[in-house]
């Protein structure tokens, strides 16, 4: 058994030389072989290697550094070979014939190799993950049965019982028993003359020589043959075109003044113009009083041109524009109602003024003026904001089963999304909390006390997964299967899914994790998802899906159902979706793809779904979200799940449950009325996509305004706990990859305002890699639903700082140290110096 070869550093390969190699026997009766056998056998991390492995072979020298043969021919002074010889391997064990020309990739073994006293066969081996790994030691050649080679002959006076042919300069008998000298140095053709005929197999081979020069089946054809070579070094003049300097056209070659003057002839008509005329003024074509010739039909002047913009058409015009208004000073309005231009009737939506009193028209129904604002903000008839109040809005939505109080929801505000389990409901707030309601014998709707932070919920039967904005993973409720037992190093993940007893979750570099009951295979990740990035993942109750980034989909676990059994011609998937015992996808149509159980039609609904934009799969039913905000439920109605309630309006993410089913409808937003009397409109705290608690403005995020001002970092130190200097900043900045790119089609559709260029910048998921806190969702959404995540770059600045500093603080070491060696070449140049001055004297 040979040692491990030291150089391999993540797997250890052993290869037994199981056999010597020998010559083949058909070599008895011939010159020294040009085919080896060798059979070995070899192991992976102990285990016997099985399968198709790719192998190198070449003989070396004793020491290696000599190559006397390859199996490609290619690789000298010990290398690797280029090209592989592919052999099947059983249990370890392989065979191949070294120098076999019928093997691809391998090249017969010259006999000189077998003049050298120690040849040793070099292997290399490639398993098909680690790549070509150097066998060690060498084995050496060992013949069996016979000896590897042979002294030459270098004299023969007699052949004892010769039974073979003689070969090479030899003539003689087949029994002949002795070889004179002269027979040996072979036979002069003396007075040889050339037949004619051709050549048979009955010809000897000086016969088939005498007739060589007399072949007909070798003479050319009397006439001249039809040439199909390539001819070199012909000239011009050897053709008869020694006058010729232009043979573009080899019809009719010309010199080049002929072909000159051929291009610059005319013909006698006029010719159509196609090409484009430089340097001609308006004068030289009668517009020299034209100055404005943007209508190349009908050029006019500039004053004709202003005096036509200027003209309006005799009737009204309905307009179609913008108006832009002057700007506002202390003594006049930028907009102004003169007195008086109250309407005869009250037409919902527009705005009177009477010279004292402003009015905006309201109720579609019973149109009625309602004053809005006065000219006279001491005026008692004014209406204070503060009582103007907005109608209660209802963001989640419930129906369905409700015997544990699964759609009874609670009050609730600010939700960003919702999920459903078997009879359980979640609802995720904007500030990173989580609500739960309906059954609890597991503790699923006992949510975690600390529990924050949270961008992304998912309901099983009696569990919950919860993602939180670092990236790890918290899970409740039922632990019966390890389904809330999250396995370690799970930093990044970007989605999770819950099943009925199994849990996933989608990391940022788009593989699978799984855990918990894996009886049917449900948490067993399929090979067809090796090397393949998924961008959204799926659970049944025993089932798993998982959408790539090509928009197909993989599905593995239970299948009795069919419920894993993808149709074939499925591509161009954006979403999926399972529920208990079917599964759905979403396309990039709008069309929706289901299969699996249909006991009451869950699947075969879907098919006449269009323009959805949302899918969710419950216990024998589906729902889809359409484009304009409804709903579509199709399957089960065993508890009203197919009754829409009158709100389910405006739907922006749904879900569903075993029987019942969750929508989460857009925000309603407060309105406030505008004060023309005052400078901001506003009064009060705004919060933009949060709740304003201190400041006059505060945006969702990190940023707030007391004060007008510029935005700012807080870096008072009394305010700071914790302070500790910044190290390793270039090694942490090595980490980061800076690239340009340019938007998807789709992103930049969806928003005309970005130029489609070029932007230097960072990718989220790997700057996540390094900088996990300062990657944030950014609000938007893609088809998918899934979150699109945003990026503050801010720590580069402070880092590639902390990396000039670093730099300048190697550079003072290495001019210090600079200077010493300055120092000791000095030091030694005044003592070469006074050497030479001894040595002189």
């Amino acid at each position: 058994m040979c040692p491990p070869n030291p150089y391999l550093m993540n797997k250890i390969f052993l290869i037994l030389a199981a056999t010597a190699l020998a010559l083949l026997p058909q070599a008895l009766q011939a010159a020294v072989p040009q085919v080896l056998n060798h059979q070995g056998r070899l192991a992976v991390n102990g285990v016997n290697f099985e399968g198709s492995g790719q192998f190198k072979f070449a003989l070396v020298n004793q020491t290696g550094n000599v190559t006397h043969w390859s199996n490609d021919g290619t690789g000298g002074s010990g290398a690797e070979p280029t090209a592989a010889v592919t052999l099947a391997v059983s249990k370890g064990l392989y065979a191949v014939l070294l120098g076999d020309v019928s093997v691809p990739n391998m090249t017969a073994v010259p006999t000189s190799v077998f003049e050298n006293a120690d040849v040793r066969l070099r292997v290399w081996f490639d398993d098909g993950s680690n790549g070509f790994q150097l066998m060690t030691p060498d084995q050496r050649l060992v013949a069996s049965p016979y000896a590897l080679t042979a002294d030459k002959a270098n004299s023969a006076t007699s052949a004892a019982a010769f039974t073979g042919s003689l070969i090479g300069e030899v003539t003689g008998t087949q029994g002949a028993t002795a070889i004179s000298a002269a027979t040996v140095t072979g036979k002069a053709l003396t007075g040889y003359v050339s037949e004619a005929g051709d050549i048979t197999a009955s010809d000897t081979i000086l016969s088939a020589i005498n007739k060589l020069n007399g072949n007909n089946a070798l003479k050319a054809n009397a006439a001249s043959p039809t040439f199909t070579g390539n001819v070199s070094g012909i000239t011009a003049t050897m053709v008869g075109l020694g006058n010729v300097s232009n043979t573009s056209d080899a019809s009719k070659p010309v010199s080049e003044a002929q072909q000159t003057a051929l291009d610059l002839k005319a013909n006698l008509a006029s010719p159509t113009f196609t090409g484009n005329v430089s340097g001609i003024t308006a004068t030289m074509v009668g517009l020299e009083n034209v100055s404005n010739t943007s209508d190349a039909s009908k050029p006019v002047s500039d004053a004709q041109q202003t005096a036509l913009n200027l003209k309006a058409n005799l009737a009204s015009p309905t307009f179609t524009g913008t108006v832009q208004l002057p700007a506002g000073s202390s003594s006049a309005a930028p907009l102004r109602l003169a007195t008086g231009t109250n309407l005869t009737t009250a037409v919902l939506g527009s705005v009177e003024f009477d010279g004292t009193n402003l009015y905006l028209t309201t109720n579609a129904t019973s149109p009625t003026r309602k004053i809005v604002a006065l000219s006279d903000p001491g005026s008692s008839a004014q209406i204070a904001l503060t009582s103007v109040v907005a109608a209660a809005a209802k963001p989640v939505v419930a129906w369905g089963r409700n015997t544990n109080a699964q759609t009874s929801v609670p009050t609730l505000a600010n939700v960003s999304a919702v999920a459903a389990g078997s009879a359980h409901s979640l609802a995720l707030l904007n500030a990173g909390t989580v609500v739960a309601w309906g059954l609890n014998t597991s503790g699923q709707t006992t949510v975690p006390s600390t529990l924050s932070g949270v961008t992304e919920i998912a309901a099983g039967a009696t569990h919950n997964l919860a993602r939180k904005s670092d990236g790890t993973l918290v899970a409740w409720g039922s632990n019966t299967y390890g389904q809330t037992t999250i396995p370690s190093g799970i930093t990044t993940a970007v989605k999770v899914a819950a099943g009925e007893k199994h849990s996933l979750a989608l990391l940022a570099n788009g593989t699978v994790r799984a855990w918990g009951d894996n009886f049917f295979g449900q948490t067993t990740i399929p090979s067809a998802l090796s090397g393949v990035t998924v961008t959204a993942i799926a659970a049944g109750y025993e089932h798993s899906l998982a959408l790539t980034a090509g928009g197909t989909v993989v599905a593995w676990g239970r299948s009795d159902a069919d419920q894993i059994n993808v149709p074939g011609n499925l591509t161009g998937v954006v979403a999926i979706a399972a529920g208990a015992y079917h599964s759905l996808a979403l396309k990039s149509d709008g069309k929706v793809v289901a299969w699996g159980w249909n006991n009451s039609g869950q699947v075969s609904a879907t098919a006449t779904w269009s323009d959805v934009v949302k899918i969710a799969g419950g216990y024998g039913c589906s729902l889809a979200s359409m484009a304009d905000g409804t709903l579509a439920v199709g399957g089960d109605n065993s508890y009203l799940q197919k009754i829409l309630p009158a709100d389910a309006t405006q739907v922006t993410a749904i879900a569903a449950g075993a029987n019942h089913f969750l929508a989460l409808r857009s925000s309603l937003l407060p309105v406030q009325l505008a004060r023309l009397d005052q400078d901001n409109v506003f009064t009060g705290k705004v919060g933009i996509q949060r709740t304003p608690a201190t400041n006059e403005l505060e945006v969702a995020g990190d940023a707030s305004k007391s004060t007008a001002g510029s935005w700012l970092s807080n870096s008072d130190r009394r305010i700071k706990t914790e302070i500790q200097s910044i190290g390793g900043a270039l090694e942490k900045l090595e980490k980061i990859r800076l690239v340009d790119f340019r938007y998807t089609d789709n992103y930049l559709a969806a928003h005309p305002e970005i130029e489609d260029r070029r932007y230097p910048n960072v990718i989220a998921q790997e700057f996540a890699q390094v900088f996990p806190n300062d990657v944030k969702s950014s609000g938007e959404k893609l088809a998918d639903g899934s979150e699109i995540l945003q990026v503050d770059t801010y720590p580069l600045t402070i880092y590639a700082a902390a990396a000039v500093q670093e730099l300048h603080r190697d550079n003072q070491k290495l001019h210090r140290e600079n200077q010493v060696l300055k120092r000791q070449v000095s030091d030694q140049e005044q003592r070469l110096r006074k050497l030479e001055a001894i040595l002189a004297k």
